[in-house]
């Protein structure tokens, strides 16, 4: 849980003067949210960017701002609302963190955070709001007023909140990268860049967690072949990329027992160094094969429903990277990387058009020579959005509001394209905004 600002500062005496000291080298847009903030007044539109953001203050933030402690007397005892609220301001954001407790007589003590960030836009020179899952922690100095914990800190506390430690989003219409590290290049659209000696590692790296996956859905293929054999008939899920076996059936404790039981035994003819733990509901398979390497069943009975849930797992992954078909890919794959050449990419990331020109692609889809029997065709990919650029590599991103922006590289890098960190329920916040000004608009 996030700690509330007023962890790693001391009191100022005199706030007033403290407070004047940190503020004079404030944008004038943060000075004067910040005097609305304390004098409980509404924030005026034409402070942000669009009225997106300005209702989202008004109806996520400012509620949470204005809101006062309450008590109410029941039964002798006092129930109600209790705020703690502190401000992180620095030259170009002010970050607002509201902590509230519940006390009633269904809640007792329950604590929610709420915390924000509203600054100053490069490219329009007004205020957006974010939700954000942490506050920064390190500050130069705070005061108190009132209710209010203020404490101060530079823009650069603010962007580690945010997923990147340098700020290219200027005016400038071509900017060079030089080093490693997270550029905030425009609007939402993070790039980071990293060394690598060994570019193939570095793909195998993206394709790790899906190679895993497809050897786990060999090895369930391989346990539905042997429950077909012995006379069960059970169905295939996916989830996604996660695959399961379900049976049908409702077992007693003494049941469950000799269901493990029977199928330990069966596959026993295909797989080396079986053995089974059960506990209650739940039971494990232990199994090793040459190819596949050391796995493990899971064996779950699910009473409420009369149903037997399968899935499988690697024991480590340093196992996993020791099996012959492990290895087998990565050869293929291999293969299949070297017979790459440079190109042109395009996609989209948001409402932002990337273009990359002239570099190696680390997005790879790969359908692999061996495949299961039962469970449908696999294929192993790489989804992130990663490229090996060089010093005549360039990216070119484009959006309706922001503009054109281009980024150069004067090294050999990987590059990944992110957005920044918000919190995972401000998209869904953001969306209830917007629905409201269409369903409201004229048109």
């Amino acid at each position: 849980m996030s700690e509330a600002p007023n962890s790693n500062y001391f009191f100022s005496d005199v706030y007033p003067e403290a407070t004047a000291k940190y503020l004079a080298g404030c944008h004038q847009l943060v000075k004067s949210l910040f005097n609305s903030i304390l004098s409980r007044d509404r924030p005026r539109r034409e402070w942000f960017s669009n009225d997106v953001n300005y209702l989202y203050y008004m109806f996520y933030v400012h509620p949470k701002v204005l809101a006062r402690d309450y008590e109410a007397s029941i039964y002798g005892e006092k129930r109600g609302k209790s705020y703690s609220k502190s401000l992180v301001i620095s030259k170009s954001y002010i970050g607002i963190y509201v902590k509230v407790k519940v006390e009633s007589d269904y809640c007792y003590g329950n604590e929610y955070e709420y915390m924000y960030v509203v600054g100053v836009d490069n490219l329009s020179n007004k205020l957006f709001v974010n939700k954000v899952p942490r506050m920064p922690s390190e500050y130069a100095d705070a005061v108190y007023y009132g209710k209010f914990y203020v404490a101060f800190t530079d823009d650069k506390a603010f962007w580690q909140i945010f997923g990147y430690n340098y700020d290219v989003d200027d005016s400038r219409p071509c900017v060079t990268i030089d080093s490693i590290g997270n550029y905030r290049v425009q609007g939402e659209i993070v790039i980071t860049c990293e060394k690598t000696n060994d570019l193939f590692m570095r793909l195998i790296n993206n394709f790790d967690s899906s190679i895993e996956d497809y050897l786990q859905a060999l090895a369930l293929d391989r346990m539905y072949g042997i429950l077909m054999e012995i006379g069960y008939n059970p169905e295939i899920t996916s989830i996604g990329r996660n695959v399961e076996l379900n049976i049908d059936i409702k077992l007693n404790d003494k049941q469950f027992s000799n269901f493990v039981n029977n199928v330990t035994r069966a596959i026993k003819k295909y797989f080396d160094g079986v053995n089974n733990e059960i506990d209650y509901d739940y039971a494990k398979i232990f199994a090793r094969t040459g190819d596949l390497g050391e796995i493990t069943f899971h064996i779950v009975r699910r009473k409420n429903l009369d149903r037997i849930n399968i899935c499988v797992d690697y024991v480590g992954r340093e196992t996993m990277h020791k099996s012959q078909l492990y290895n087998k890919v990565i050869s293929e794959l291999k293969s299949a990387f070297e017979n790459t050449h440079r190109g042109d990419f395009e996609f989209w990331l948001g409402e932002h058009r990337i273009r990359v020109k002239n570099a190696y692609s680390l997005r790879m889809t790969y359908v692999p020579e061996i495949q299961p029997i039962f469970i449908n065709e696999l294929n192993i990919s790489s989804n992130e959005n990663a490229f090996a650029v060089y010093p005549d590599s360039v990216v070119q991103i484009s959006h309706g509001e922001h503009g054109n922006k281009c980024i150069k590289f004067n090294d050999a890098f990987v590059v990944r394209f992110l957005t920044t960190s918000v919190d995972r329920r401000f998209t869904e916040e953001r969306n209830k905004v917007v629905n409201y000004i269409l369903s409201n608009s004229k048109i």
